[in-house]
């Protein structure tokens, strides 16, 4: 019967992340805030923002998700969520834009290591934890797909119905997502915080925490991917998906043809995440993980000096290249740690991410101010390119231990 009930968990989770793309508003959202009044700066102040409360809320959220039910946590995020857009609907101000980004970062950051880790948990449950990064990038084709359909549809909706119809439209798919996450069957916990009456005592989140990173320190390699991550992150999400398109006009490509780039891109994205387990059967993380730095680094270094249109096509295959990462890291994270910490060190991993983005952002920012956005884009690969060097330079130090599955699950298992 239970067997049932964790194979149910994974067909709601494909449903949930399939209605929570279901939004219309993302492709117009920054000429939606435009013509609401905002300024180009005042966008970026709100971004900023949006980092910092996610930064605030990543890794307390991951603890609540681990010592209360999961499916709870992520019930809430996707409730904060859902009044991001209906407070968008309503708003004319900086103020008003301000709060539905915070609303945003607070859904983000309770979303976040949750969906994944019931994933996981299930999986386990069922002895399938080798289908993890497969069913991961299954979901991520599925979202990013949509998403791009969405987008298409949202464009044409926008121009014959008005922009404002688009964030009416986002809502829709709310309401199904939270009755469908909370019939969610939460595996069973046995952990030592299960007995204790208050979950949200400050003292025990601290020590909640700091246990987290205890189980982070103890190996090396974790640490390594949790970093790796990140970086490849704040580069990826960060700025390659929000600034690329500037450069769409420098080399010649019209307005009419954006939104029919991002749908490839998204495609793209997609189809990475299905490509990402079947490269790890056929190759070591290590090789994988070297080979995507590589390769990254050359083809923004080449889009930072694109001239003519085709050359767009260094970033997507940089892009293609990067969306391989998200389930690769997040499979060997949640191979290497215990059902206790599970969402939080997820939130870790967010949370070094957000403020990797910020600092990222901030020299892609300045440079391209001072200079021009081909400049931000040739710092993004300069950046890449040192951390490049590092990893190289780590992974002669750790030798034939470096990223091996087996000599860190024995390091855990010592450990408990």
């Amino acid at each position: 019967m239970e067997k049932k009930k964790y194979e149910s968990n994974i067909k709601k989770i494909f449903i949930i992340m399939f209605l929570n793309s279901l939004i219309f508003a993302y492709v117009i959202e920054r000429i939606f805030a435009m013509e609401r009044g905002i300024t180009v700066l005042q966008m970026q102040y709100i971004l900023i923002i949006f980092s910092i409360v996610s930064i605030i809320l990543e890794i307390p959220c991951g603890v609540l998700a681990d010592k209360w039910k999961r499916k709870y946590v992520w019930t809430l995020g996707i409730f904060f969520s859902f009044f991001e857009f209906f407070v968008c609907i309503f708003a004319y101000n900086f103020k008003m834009f301000v709060l539905a980004f915070i609303l945003a970062a607070i859904g983000s950051s309770l979303k976040s290591g949750t969906w994944d880790s019931i994933l996981y948990e299930s999986l386990n449950k069922l002895e399938r934890n080798d289908e993890y990064e497969k069913l991961r990038g299954y979901i991520k084709f599925l979202d990013y797909t949509s998403s791009g359909i969405v987008g298409i549809f949202g464009g044409y909706i926008s121009y014959r119905y008005g922009l404002v119809t688009n964030y009416w439209l986002s809502l829709l798919g709310t309401p199904f997502a939270i009755l469908i996450c909370l019939s969610i069957y939460e595996p069973n916990k046995r952990r030592k915080i299960s007995k204790e009456k208050n979950v949200f005592k400050e003292a025990q989140i601290f020590t909640w925490i700091k246990e987290a990173i205890c189980v982070i320190k103890k190996s090396k390699n974790l640490f390594r991917v949790i970093f790796y991550s990140g970086i490849i992150g704040a580069i990826l999400y960060g700025q390659l998906h929000e600034m690329g398109s500037l450069i769409y006009k420098e080399i010649g490509i019209p307005l009419y043809m954006f939104g029919y780039i991002g749908f490839v891109i998204t495609l793209l994205g997609g189809l990475s995440g299905v490509l990402s387990a079947k490269l790890k059967i056929k190759f070591s993380y290590k090789a994988i993980f070297r080979s995507i730095l590589i390769l990254s680094t050359i083809s923004i270094f080449m889009f930072s000096n694109a001239k003519y249109s085709w050359e767009i096509l260094y970033l997507m295959i940089a892009i293609f290249l990067m969306e391989l990462v998200s389930p690769l890291t997040s499979g060997y994270i949640h191979n290497h740690i215990k059902d206790d910490y599970r969402a939080t060190i997820s939130s870790i991993e967010a949370f070094i991410m957000n403020g990797l983005t910020i600092l990222v952002g901030l020299a892609f920012g300045y440079f391209s101010n001072k200079s021009s956005v081909f400049e931000g884009f040739l710092i993004l690969a300069i950046i890449l390119c040192l951390y490049t060097v590092i990893f190289f330079i780590q992974d002669i130090r750790v030798g034939n231990k470096g990223l091996k599955t087996k000599n860190l699950v024995t390091k855990i298992i010592k450990t408990k």
